[in-house]
């Protein structure tokens, strides 16, 4: 009888203490999603409000914007000339194939054009004819040595990476889908070298 009044006794014991760490386990959870949804709260406020204190006891309170998007803005040969007569000239005037070096700039822009130059250089030294084959089986080809991974792209074929000029639309394309980072003469910095 003993026994049984022990067994009963642990069973009950046994139960409250389940029932005591579920109801822990409620109230942790519980604590942690409000600590979440408070954390969130101040974070948005901070996302949208800039606040400043100044002594002796000014506050200020002024909304911003966290990102700034514009409009990427293309030039083409009159944005050129607009801005300076000779002002291309005198940024591909060390280039050995100034055709092509001046169409990369007509087609990256002002802004872009020392970079796109430079990566260009780093790439193929400006050589429409260039031709790596990778370790992977892939190709590199013409003056930005754009990869056969890209022939799937719609537009895309051997016969637009192998011309020179159609190498560099096709380059503006993929800039402006993938920016720099789709070159690993920009990624590793050996572009730098090649700015004038």
């Amino acid at each position: 009888m003993l026994k049984l009044a022990n067994s009963v006794t642990n069973t009950i014991k046994a139960r409250k203490f389940r029932i005591a760490f579920m109801v822990g386990v409620v109230c942790v959870l519980l604590f942690c999603g409000l600590l979440a949804y408070i954390i969130h709260l101040i974070s948005s406020f901070y996302d949208e409000y800039r606040v400043e204190v100044r002594f002796p006891l000014l506050v200020s309170v002024e909304t911003r914007s966290m990102i700034n998007i514009e409009p990427r803005r293309l030039y083409v040969l009159a944005d050129f000339q607009e801005e300076g007569n000779g002002k291309i000239e005198s940024i591909i005037s060390g280039e050995g194939n100034k055709d092509i070096a001046r169409y990369i700039c007509q087609k990256f822009g002002l802004e872009n054009c020392k970079i796109a130059l430079a990566v260009a250089k780093a790439e193929s030294g400006l050589n429409c004819n260039a031709v790596n084959i990778n370790k992977n089986g892939t190709a590199d080809i013409g003056v930005f040595q754009l990869n056969t991974v890209h022939l799937n792209k719609n537009g895309w074929s051997l016969e637009k990476m192998g011309g020179c000029y159609s190498n560099v639309d096709l380059a503006y394309q993929l800039w402006l889908e993938q920016g720099w980072g789709a070159w690993v003469a920009y990624t590793n910095n050996s572009w730098l070298s090649m700015v004038e």
